[in-house]
């Protein structure tokens, strides 16, 4: 396995969208890979993006566990700062698979970006207490979805999954999600955020909603709970001229992520031990961590991402008569 590190400069997902639009106008683009694919004898090289999170744990886990090379594939894993900022990198031939949340892939979609999801990276959880989670001060009055109403919410994106999933989860308390003040932040800088009193609460992933415990905050609640149980939140997608072109890459890749991710799934101890070495987090904020991902490990289907487009156009993040098929944004065999 080769492991590289990519770091671009501050390009949004409005950016983003501008930008390969434009990359997309003038043809497809190169793709890592070539258009060979699998072979028992000579590997197929493929460049996956990965974020230095816990979130990682399965692909790294497939990679260092023989997964993926059982299944033809050579990979070197690219860590990138985000999803959004990733997809240049994509068109251009750069990475083979990236991750984004669906609702930057439903974006893309609409602006025919030319993205199709190849296999669900996370999944929602059906827990009080997950991977994600809002976290207040007990000193907030914040103790329930409702208490949202007139805060200052961090979350990492404005018009990101965190606010959608939030949103709906106050709308299932009776709560009215256009009274919150969504203060966009890095996920770094939100606990420091929290403790000055520049936020009210705050969306945040492990390790670092650990981290905020550690600190004194308590957690408000899950949002993917009341809204994305078992449904795709990220997911890796590639570009449908490169899969069109390696259908046989593209399903080796699905199988092999699948695999990995039913190992993470279930062996926590494994990777909580891979993040170690796949993150830059303290191992010991690691060893206190209480949450982990439901990784992806069966395939995605359009229904799948029905199922949020249907949230995101309910929550008013989305207009029903522009918003896109689940279908037109998975790969099928």
């Amino acid at each position: 396995m080769k492991n590289r590190t990519s770091r671009l400069l501050g390009i949004g997902a409005a950016a983003f969208l501008a930008s390969t639009l434009v990359a997309c106008s003038g043809g497809a683009a190169p793709q890592s890979g070539g258009g060979d694919a699998p072979s028992s004898d000579e590997p197929t090289p493929i460049t996956v993006a990965q974020y230095p999170v816990m979130s990682n744990a399965a692909v790294n886990i497939g990679v260092n566990e023989g997964i993926f090379e059982e299944h033809g594939l050579d990979v070197t894993l690219e860590t990138i700062t985000s999803g959004p900022d990733s997809v240049p990198l994509l068109l251009s031939g750069d990475l083979t698979f990236t991750s984004i949340d669906v609702p930057t892939l439903i974006n893309a979609t609409k602006e025919n970006v030319g993205l199709v999801a190849v296999g669900a990276m996370m999944v929602g959880q059906d827990v009080d207490r997950g991977y994600v989670g809002v976290v207040a001060s007990p000193e907030s009055g914040i103790s329930d979805w409702a208490d949202l109403e007139g805060k200052k919410v961090g979350v990492n994106a404005l018009g990101s999954t965190p606010v959608a999933l939030i949103g709906a989860s106050m709308e299932e308390a009776g709560a009215d999600p256009s009274k919150v003040q969504w203060v966009q932040i890095a996920q770094p800088e939100t606990i420091p955020a929290l403790q000055s009193g520049q936020l009210d609460a705050a969306n945040l992933a492990q390790p670092l909603l650990t981290a905020a415990e550690e600190a004194g905050f308590e957690q408000v609640g899950n949002p993917e709970k009341l809204t994305v149980p078992g449904i795709p939140t990220f997911v890796y997608v590639t570009t449908a001229a490169y899969a069109e072109q390696n259908p046989e890459v593209v399903a080796a890749f699905q199988d092999a992520l699948n695999a990995s991710g039913e190992m993470a799934n279930n062996d926590h101890e494994l990777a909580r031990e891979t993040a170690k070495s796949s993150t830059t987090v303290d191992p010991a904020v690691l060893d206190k961590v209480n949450g982990f991902p439901k990784w992806g490990s069966t395939p995605i289907t359009g229904e799948d991402l029905d199922k949020f487009i249907e949230l995101l156009v309910k929550a008013g993040q989305l207009d029903e008569g522009s918003a896109p098929s689940g279908a037109d944004m998975v790969w099928s065999r």
